[in-house]
C-alpha cells in the first residue's frame, strides 16, 4: 500500500518522495491524482471503508472531469495508493491534511476530524516532516489548536515537524485545471517550515505566494470565499430589481464589468439558483463566528448568506407564477434538470435545487428530476423524488423546464431540439446556459435570474 524503498530526488524536485494525504475527500482526491500526475508516489488516508474501496479498485467516490481516468491510471500503476491506516506515514517526506470542518453550534467550525486526525497521526510522525495543513480554519486554529496538539506529544513545530498552512481554493467541475493554475498560498509557523513549504509547492511546478503568518493564510481562505458569497448575493439581488423594472440584468452587468477599477475591472458574478457545496455555505459563517470572538460584528457576510439562502424561494415563486399566468392553472408537471449544485460534478452538499425541488412538490406540482452525474439513490432519500431514467423521460408533457445544473448533457441543442420537449413549456434557465432568443424562436417563454420574461410573438 506504500512506497518502501522509493529513492530521494535531489534538488527541487519531489518526484521520488513520498506524500501522505490525510482525508480522501473531493480535496484530498483531487490533489493526490495531481501529485501523482508530477511523478509523486502518494499515500492515501482515510476511514471510510465504501472510500478506501472505491479508490483501491481505481473508481473515484465522486465525479469530476478528467479524474477517474486519471485516479485508473496511478492506482493501476502504484503511483497511489489509499489505506484506512497510518502506516506508512512516517516514510513520507510531506504530510498533508485535508480533512473535512462542517459548521458546528452557532455557526462555529467543527474541528473534531481535525483534531482526530493530528490526535492519529501525531503517531507515526518522526522529525523532519513537513506538515501541511489545506483544510478550511479559522484564523489561529494552526498556532493555537494544531501547534500545541503536537507540542503535548513531543514535537516542537518549526523545528521538530515543520508546519505550514496552504488553503485549499478549487473550483469543483473544474478541479485538475484549477490546481494546475492558481498560485498556492504558504505561509509557517516559522522560517524553515515556510521555504520548505514552498520548496514542495514549487518542486510540483505550482506558483506560490507567501504570506506573513499561519493567520494570514487562514484568512485569505476565507476571505476568497466570502467575497465570492457576498458578490453572488449583490448579482441576485441586482437581478431582481432588474426584472422588476423590464431591464436585462446581464446586459447591464456586462456593460459594468467594463469599469476599470483597482488592479482589474468591476467584477459582478452572475446571478444564479443560489449558492451550494460544502465551502460557500459555511465559511462566510466561520468568518463571522470569529469575528465575533474578537468583538468584531461582520454584518455583511451574514447578510449574504441569508439573501443567498433566499434564491431558491425566489426560483419556485417565478416558476410556479409563470406557469399559473400560461396556463392558467397553479399545478402541473415541473422537469427539473441537474440535482448537484452546479455543472460538471457529482456534489448535492448544500445544493439549492433540495429546496427547489421540495418546495415545487409541496405547491402541488408532479416534480421529475434528471442528473446524469448524481445517483439515484441520493435524489430519492433527500427528496423522495424517483430519478427519472433519461432527459426525454424527464421533459415529457413538463408545462415547465427548469435547468439547474449546467451539465454538457443539458446543453442547448441538446434540449432545445429534444423531441419530447412540449413546444409550449416555460423554460427556467438558472446558469444562463440557454440563448434566450433561440429558445424563444422555439416556442417557449425564458426565463432566467435577472432576464425578464420575453413572451413569444404570436
Amino acid at each position: 500500500m506504500n512506497s518502501r524503498g522509493a529513492k530521494e530526488v535531489t534538488g527541487t524536485k519531489y518526484g521520488g518522495h513520498q506524500v501522505a494525504v490525510i482525508g480522501f475527500g473531493y480535496v484530498g482526491t483531487v490533489l493526490s491524482v495531481f501529485l501523482a500526475e508530477r511523478g509523486v508516489r502518494v499515500l492515501g488516508v482515510d476511514s471510510d471503508p465504501r472510500v478506501i474501496d472505491s479508490v483501491s479498485s481505481g473508481k473515484p467516490h465522486f465525479k469530476e472531469p478528467t479524474v477517474t481516468d486519471l485516479l485508473t491510471r496511478f492506482v493501476a500503476s502504484h503511483m497511489l495508493s489509499v489505506s484506512n491506516s497510518f502506516e506508512g506515514v512516517d516514510e513520507a517526506k510531506v504530510i498533508i491534511v485535508t480533512v473535512g470542518t462542517p459548521i458546528g453550534g452557532n455557526y462555529s467550525a467543527d474541528l473534531t476530524a481535525l483534531k482526530d486526525c493530528i490526535a492519529s497521526v501525531a503517531g507515526y510522525l518522526r522529525r523532519g516532516q513537513l506538515l501541511i495543513l489545506k483544510s478550511t480554519i479559522p484564523p489561529g486554529t494552526t498556532r493555537n489548536v494544531v501547534a500545541l496538539m503536537l507540542k503535548e506529544r513531543g514535537f516542537e513545530p518549526g523545528k521538530d515537524i515543520l508546519l505550514s498552512f496552504c488553503p485549499e481554493r478549487l473550483a469543483e467541475g473544474n478541479a485538475l485545471n484549477e490546481i494546475r493554475r492558481v498560485p498556492v498560498v504558504v505561509s509557517g509557523i516559522n522560517g524553515e517550515s515556510l521555504r520548505q513549504a514552498e520548496r514542495f509547492w514549487k518542486g510540483v511546478g505550482l506558483k506560490t505566494i507567501s504570506v506573513s503568518t499561519l493567520e494570514a493564510a487562514e484568512m485569505v481562505k476565507l476571505a476568497d470565499n466570502v467575497w465570492i458569497d457576498v458578490n453572488v448575493a449583490f448579482a441576485n439581488e441586482l437581478a431582481r430589481i432588474c426584472e422588476a423594472i423590464g431591464v436585462d440584468a446581464m446586459g447591464v452587468i456586462r456593460a459594468a464589468n467594463s469599469l476599470p477599477k483597482g488592479e482589474g475591472k468591476v467584477n459582478i458574478l452572475t446571478p444564479g439558483i443560489g449558492v451550494g457545496g460544502s465551502c460557500l455555505t459555511k465559511d462566510p459563517w466561520f468568518l463571522v463566528d470569529f469575528a465575533r470572538s474578537k468583538n468584531v460584528a461582520m454584518k455583511i457576510p451574514a447578510l449574504a448568506r441569508r439573501v443567498n439562502d433566499e434564491v431558491p424561494s425566489v426560483i419556485v415563486e417565478t416558476v410556479t407564477s409563470a406557469i399559473g399566468r400560461k396556463e392558467h392553472k397553479k399545478t402541473g408537471k415541473v422537469a427539473v434538470l441537474g440535482y448537484a449544485f452546479k455543472g460538471r460534478t457529482s456534489d448535492t452538499r448544500n445544493t439549492p435545487v433540495k429546496h427547489i425541488v421540495l418546495s415545487l412538490k409541496s405547491s402541488g406540482f408532479a416534480v421529475t428530476v434528471f442528473d446524469p452525474w448524481v445517483s439515484s439513490q441520493t435524489i430519492e432519500n433527500e427528496c423522495g423524488v424517483e430519478m427519472s431514467d433519461s432527459l426525454e423521460e424527464c421533459i415529457e408533457d413538463a408545462n415547465a423546464v427548469v435547468l439547474l445544473a449546467n451539465h454538457p448533457e443539458f446543453e442547448q441543442d441538446i434540449l432545445i431540439s429534444n423531441p419530447r420537449l412540449p413546444k409550449d413549456a416555460i423554460i427556467y434557465d438558472g446558469w444562463h446556459s440557454l440563448d434566450p432568443t433561440i429558445v424563444c424562436r422555439m416556442g417557449h417563454d425564458y426565463y432566467s435570474p435577472g432576464h425578464f420574461v420575453r413572451k413569444v410573438k404570436s
